[in-house]
């Protein structure tokens, strides 16, 4: 049985979505001022996860902007790759979110944008948990 697709499709559409959305950031992406409203509520310097990050590009690159730590996740080898090459001091690893060896730390938030509405139920749970011991006390998802 061959492997099924951590990345959810996204590999496929890979070098369409980076043409597109994944590299037309202009400050104004889908999701940005979202995420940037959002962040208001985060300490200074806070480290951020930001699950199913893609290309980087609008959401980690707001946050990365206003001065916090990210960390990325995505499955596609593709988006990883072009995350690397838009933020090559920000780590980043290429992983289904629900196996991401980032667990492993704490972060004081995380951020997943466009990515749970393509989980099935038993994966959202198993990630929010994850999700929930990983962010240190009073941290935001």
């Amino acid at each position: 049985m061959p492997d099924r697709d951590k990345s959810r499709g996204y590999e496929a559409i890979a070098a369409h979505y980076i043409a597109g959305r994944g590299s037309n950031y202009k400050g104004r992406g889908i999701g940005a001022a979202e995420v940037a409203e959002w962040s208001r509520m985060l300490p200074e310097g806070a480290s951020i996860l930001d699950l199913g990050c893609g290309t980087g590009l609008p959401i980690s690159q707001v946050l990365i902007e206003r001065g916090f730590q990210v960390c990325g996740v995505d499955a596609s080898p593709s988006m990883a790759a072009a995350f690397r090459a838009n933020f090559p001091e920000v780590p980043v690893e290429c992983a289904a979110a629900e196996d991401s060896t980032f667990f492993g730390r704490t972060f004081d938030a995380v951020v997943s944008w466009g990515l749970f509405f393509l989980l099935e139920e038993a994966t959202q749970r198993q990630l929010i948990a994850k999700v929930a011991r990983a962010l240190n006390p009073g941290g935001g998802f």
